[in-house]
């Protein structure tokens, strides 16, 4: 799934929360638009949308398409999250 889309379906879901949609929605114009969004806010996304509840509605309706998207954007933040040396 494309990043993209990715960002699309957790906008799509978050209606109820207006932070966590704002949040989506620039990650989805910004995915469309080409660019790329810091790992930071990615993270916070899917914290955002697990926390609420949103993922957890997402994958009733679709769990194919829910763990698709929220692996495109768990790939995406480990691409750019700094490596620590874990000592």
């Amino acid at each position: 799934m494309e990043l993209k889309d990715a960002a699309l379906k957790i906008l799509e879901g978050s209606a109820a929360h207006p932070d966590l949609m704002r949040r989506a929605r620039y990650a989805y114009e910004e995915f469309e638009a080409g660019r790329s969004v810091h790992h930071v806010t990615l993270t916070t996304l899917l914290k955002d949308a697990t926390v609420s509840g949103v993922l957890a509605g997402l994958r009733d309706r679709d769990a194919r398409s829910c763990d698709a998207a929220v692996t495109a954007l768990a790939v995406e933040i480990d691409r750019q999250a700094p490596v620590g040396s874990g000592r």
